[in-house]
């Protein structure tokens, strides 16, 4: 297979003169026998990708091997660039070599090497409970804490009967290492259903746990479930994702573009400039936030069917739009379809899908070419997968996304596999 390479440069470069009958250029100005500071770190890898940053000033060129095959050739002064190779192999070592001209005949020379991830297993084995004994039960979202402690939240109807004869609903179920509990999140003077269903958990422990459902949140401590009523006023939208990287750190993603955030003191609401359904949200840690959403029939912009947003507490602003484009078009600069779910990788790969599997790598969007038939015009009828709800993961060798008609999809860094119940395409 042909290498594949990409150069992503930020070069400061001296312009070199070459002209006929003229002496060669001046030598850098570092005295000749001093080695120049060699910047040659990997800075990500996945399974088959590397990314691999080069620095150094005071040169003639410099020339890059992979493996003793010369893979870059850079005529400059001072290069400061990170380049990006694929089509490496899993759990393999790589060599690669940067050698450095500062005078004719002249070179230093700098080694990096490194072992590409390996892949994950895909050997699942699983087991599948039931809830709801009455028509139209649903699960909308899942938090695992750990192997002894996972949230579901949704909305399920038993058999069991109140004390006015009426039907006992459920909003939760909690898995407690032995045992699936049913629960009852109750949502006391924030609205008239004190036990509605639910659409989003968010556990960032096991006493602290997050639940949204229309203009709430509900606070479970370990032991009370406190409401916060406060968020109500705030929204024109139900609430419908939860992401949060600690207690003073909480975002909640909605309809009708509204998106909200919690500093530890308070809630207000943020400025998103979309009226489409944010229905999900999702960070790096780092201060990056990105949140996804999708019209309707009342509620879009024109021939926008899906929206990404970037920002953080201060604000947000669209970072790409889903629409029905025609091929020419396509990441350029819009998708293709709707963006239901967003993700990021230890990479800050970001992903999103809806109609089909995206990311945006290398400053640029593309398909996920791993997935079998994720192009555009492909898997016509939905033969080879539905539409994506959610994706994510653990890591670019270990994530998953689930959809419709049995979807459930995981990815070990190399290759696709259908988990749980077959694939239903029909």
């Amino acid at each position: 297979m042909r290498q594949k390479l990409t150069l992503l440069f930020s070069i400061i470069t001296t312009a070199v003169i070459l002209l006929v009958g003229c002496n060669k250029s001046s030598p850098p100005t570092q005295p000749p026998d001093e080695q120049p500071n060699i910047e040659f770190t990997l800075v990500g890898k996945t399974c088959t990708e590397a990314w691999i940053k080069l620095k150094v000033d005071d040169i003639l060129s410099a020339a890059v091997y992979k493996n003793d095959s010369l893979i870059i050739n850079i005529q400059s002064t001072s290069i400061d660039t990170s380049f990006y190779q694929d089509n490496l192999l899993p759990n393999k070592s790589y060599k690669f070599k940067v050698t450095v001209e500062v005078e004719e005949s002249k070179n230093f020379s700098k080694e990096l090497t490194f072992q590409t991830l390996d892949t994950t297993s895909q050997n699942f084995t699983y087991q599948i409970w039931e809830f709801g004994e009455i028509p139209a039960n649903i699960f909308y979202d899942v938090s695992i804490i750990n192997d002894n402690d996972v949230w579901v939240v949704g909305d399920f109807n038993t058999t069991e009967l109140d004390s006015l004869g009426g039907i006992i609903n459920y909003n939760a179920v909690h898995w407690d290492g032995t045992e699936w509990v049913k629960k009852r999140i109750p949502f006391d003077g924030c609205g008239a259903v004190r036990y509605p269903d639910l659409y989003s958990v968010h556990a960032i422990n096991a006493n602290n746990v997050l639940f949204a459902r229309a203009g709430t949140i509900v606070h479970f401590n370990g032991t009370n479930y406190l409401n916060h009523c406060e968020l109500n006023p705030l929204l024109t939208g139900s609430n419908r994702k939860i992401w949060a990287e600690n207690s003073n750190n909480i975002y909640v993603a909605g309809e009708l573009g509204n998106l909200s955030y919690y500093n530890g003191n308070e809630w207000r609401r943020i400025f998103t400039g979309t009226a489409l359904h944010l229905l999900d949200i999702y960070g790096n840690g780092s201060g990056e936030i990105y949140s996804v959403g999708v019209g309707d029939q009342f509620h879009g912009a024109g021939d926008t069917t899906g929206i990404l947003l970037k920002g953080n507490s201060s604000g947000f602003s669209k970072m790409v739009e889903g629409r029905i484009v025609s091929e020419n078009e396509l990441f350029n600069p819009h998708l293709m379809g709707e963006l239901s779910t967003v993700w990021l990788d230890e990479n800050n790969t970001l992903y999103t899908g809806g109609h089909y599997l995206y990311h945006f790598k290398n400053n640029k969007w593309d398909f996920v070419n791993s997935l079998v038939d994720n192009h555009y015009g492909g898997n016509l009828g939905a033969y080879q997968w539905a539409y994506i709800n959610a994706i994510r993961g653990n890591a670019s060798n270990d994530y998953i996304f689930a959809g419709e008609r049995n979807t459930l999809r995981h990815f070990n860094g190399f290759r696709w596999k259908q988990l749980g119940n077959p694939y239903n395409f029909s």
